[in-house]
Protein backbone atom coordinates (compact mmCIF):
# COMPACT_ATOMS: atom_id res chain seq x y z
CA UNK A 1 0.00 0.00 0.00
CA UNK A 2 1.37 3.39 -1.01
CA UNK A 3 2.34 5.40 2.13
CA UNK A 4 0.78 8.45 0.09
CA UNK A 5 -2.67 6.37 1.30
CA UNK A 6 -1.44 6.09 5.16
CA UNK A 7 -0.76 9.53 6.13
CA UNK A 8 -4.57 10.26 5.61
CA UNK A 9 -5.71 7.58 7.58
CA UNK A 10 -3.09 7.80 10.12
CA UNK A 11 -3.81 11.74 10.74
CA UNK A 12 -7.77 11.54 10.36
CA UNK A 13 -8.33 8.32 12.84
CA UNK A 14 -6.53 11.02 15.17
CA UNK A 15 -8.21 14.14 14.40
CA UNK A 16 -11.74 13.02 14.41
CA UNK A 17 -11.45 10.89 17.80
CA UNK A 18 -10.08 13.20 19.50
CA UNK A 19 -12.95 15.57 18.11
CA UNK A 20 -16.53 13.39 18.83
CA UNK A 21 -14.84 11.20 21.41
CA UNK A 22 -12.45 12.99 23.65
CA UNK A 23 -10.45 11.20 25.51
CA UNK A 24 -6.19 10.74 25.88
CA UNK A 25 -5.87 8.42 22.36
CA UNK A 26 -2.46 6.67 21.56
CA UNK A 27 -1.93 5.35 18.75
CA UNK A 28 -0.23 1.89 18.71
CA UNK A 29 2.38 0.86 15.98
CA UNK A 30 1.15 0.61 12.36
CA UNK A 31 0.88 -3.09 10.94
CA UNK A 32 0.36 -4.93 8.01
CA UNK A 33 -1.92 -7.77 8.22
CA UNK A 34 -2.95 -10.33 5.97
CA UNK A 35 -6.36 -11.29 4.96
CA UNK A 36 -8.68 -12.76 6.27
CA UNK A 37 -7.95 -11.67 9.94
CA UNK A 38 -10.04 -11.97 13.31
CA UNK A 39 -12.29 -8.54 13.93
CA UNK A 40 -13.40 -7.67 17.38
CA UNK A 41 -17.38 -8.09 17.81
CA UNK A 42 -18.59 -4.45 15.86
CA UNK A 43 -16.99 -3.81 12.73
CA UNK A 44 -17.96 -0.73 10.43
CA UNK A 45 -17.27 -1.50 6.89
CA UNK A 46 -16.28 1.63 4.24
CA UNK A 47 -15.96 0.48 0.33
CA UNK A 48 -13.88 3.08 -1.79
CA UNK A 49 -13.88 3.64 -4.95
CA UNK A 50 -12.43 5.68 -7.95
CA UNK A 51 -9.17 6.29 -7.98
CA UNK A 52 -8.55 4.31 -4.90
CA UNK A 53 -10.63 1.27 -4.41
CA UNK A 54 -11.02 -1.08 -1.20
CA UNK A 55 -12.31 -1.12 2.20
CA UNK A 56 -12.01 0.39 5.26
CA UNK A 57 -12.76 -1.11 8.65
CA UNK A 58 -13.24 0.16 11.61
CA UNK A 59 -13.46 -2.71 14.58
CA UNK A 60 -14.29 -2.54 17.90
CA UNK A 61 -15.51 -4.91 20.84
CA UNK A 62 -19.46 -4.10 22.37
CA UNK A 63 -17.91 -2.09 25.58
CA UNK A 64 -15.72 0.24 23.78
CA UNK A 65 -18.48 0.58 21.68
CA UNK A 66 -21.05 1.37 24.27
CA UNK A 67 -18.13 3.78 25.76
CA UNK A 68 -17.72 5.94 22.51
CA UNK A 69 -21.65 6.26 21.71
CA UNK A 70 -21.87 7.11 25.08
CA UNK A 71 -19.52 10.02 24.98
CA UNK A 72 -20.70 11.09 21.33
CA UNK A 73 -24.27 11.20 22.75
CA UNK A 74 -23.29 12.92 26.28
CA UNK A 75 -25.52 9.97 27.69
CA UNK A 76 -24.99 6.51 29.49
CA UNK A 77 -25.94 3.95 26.53
CA UNK A 78 -26.10 0.32 28.04
CA UNK A 79 -27.53 -1.26 25.34
CA UNK A 80 -26.63 -0.42 21.49
CA UNK A 81 -29.77 0.10 19.85
CA UNK A 82 -30.01 1.41 16.37
CA UNK A 83 -29.56 4.60 17.02
CA UNK A 84 -26.45 3.68 18.74
CA UNK A 85 -25.05 1.59 16.02
CA UNK A 86 -25.56 4.34 13.50
CA UNK A 87 -23.57 6.75 15.43
CA UNK A 88 -20.51 4.03 15.27
CA UNK A 89 -21.16 3.53 11.33
CA UNK A 90 -21.53 7.83 11.23
CA UNK A 91 -18.07 7.57 13.25
CA UNK A 92 -16.07 5.08 10.27
CA UNK A 93 -17.75 7.48 8.16
CA UNK A 94 -15.89 10.50 9.37
CA UNK A 95 -13.21 8.94 9.95
CA UNK A 96 -13.29 8.11 6.18
CA UNK A 97 -14.35 10.84 4.58
CA UNK A 98 -11.77 13.21 6.21
CA UNK A 99 -8.92 10.86 4.64
CA UNK A 100 -10.82 10.87 1.34
CA UNK A 101 -10.48 14.67 1.74
CA UNK A 102 -6.97 14.68 2.19
CA UNK A 103 -6.53 11.18 -0.52
CA UNK A 104 -8.43 14.29 -3.25
CA UNK A 105 -5.78 16.90 -2.43
CA UNK A 106 -3.06 14.71 -2.83
CA UNK A 107 -4.98 13.74 -6.77
CA UNK A 108 -6.82 10.63 -5.63
CA UNK A 109 -10.39 11.13 -6.00
CA UNK A 110 -12.83 8.89 -4.45
CA UNK A 111 -16.16 7.73 -3.58
CA UNK A 112 -17.80 6.18 -0.72
CA UNK A 113 -20.50 3.62 0.33
CA UNK A 114 -22.62 3.93 3.20
CA UNK A 115 -21.50 2.62 6.39
CA UNK A 116 -22.41 -0.98 6.79
CA UNK A 117 -22.25 -2.46 10.98
CA UNK A 118 -21.54 -5.64 10.82
CA UNK A 119 -21.79 -7.53 14.74
CA UNK A 120 -21.19 -11.13 16.01
CA UNK A 121 -18.65 -13.17 17.72
CA UNK A 122 -15.23 -14.17 16.05
CA UNK A 123 -15.61 -12.66 13.00
CA UNK A 124 -13.54 -13.14 10.05
CA UNK A 125 -13.26 -10.34 7.54
CA UNK A 126 -11.55 -10.79 4.33
CA UNK A 127 -10.45 -8.44 2.15
CA UNK A 128 -8.90 -8.39 -1.87
CA UNK A 129 -5.46 -7.48 -0.30
CA UNK A 130 -3.59 -7.46 2.87
CA UNK A 131 -4.55 -4.53 5.68
CA UNK A 132 -2.63 -1.59 7.29
CA UNK A 133 -3.70 -1.97 11.05
CA UNK A 134 -4.27 1.39 12.61
CA UNK A 135 -4.66 0.43 16.72
CA UNK A 136 -5.97 3.19 18.81
CA UNK A 137 -6.22 3.20 22.74
CA UNK A 138 -7.46 5.06 25.10
CA UNK A 139 -9.85 4.98 28.64
CA UNK A 140 -12.48 4.67 26.45
CA UNK A 141 -10.95 1.01 24.97
CA UNK A 142 -9.33 0.08 22.12
CA UNK A 143 -10.51 0.53 18.40
CA UNK A 144 -8.30 -0.59 15.01
CA UNK A 145 -9.07 1.18 11.71
CA UNK A 146 -7.95 -1.60 8.81
CA UNK A 147 -7.03 0.07 5.61
CA UNK A 148 -6.92 -1.86 3.07
CA UNK A 149 -6.68 0.49 -0.66
CA UNK A 150 -4.94 0.25 -3.81
CA UNK A 151 -4.03 2.53 -6.58
CA UNK A 152 -6.47 2.24 -9.50
CA UNK A 153 -5.61 5.87 -11.28
CA UNK A 154 -3.48 4.28 -13.70
CA UNK A 155 -6.13 2.27 -14.50
CA UNK A 156 -8.89 5.13 -14.83
CA UNK A 157 -6.34 7.82 -17.02
CA UNK A 158 -6.50 5.11 -20.12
Amino acid sequence: MKVEFINPFAKAVLSVLEKEVPADWSRGQLSLRPSPFEGWDMNVIIGVAGDVEGQVILTMNSATAKNIVSTMMGETVNELDEISKSAIGELGNMITGNASIALAENGYRSVLTPPSLIQGKELIVTTVMPVLSIPMRSEKGDITVCVALRDTKKHHAE
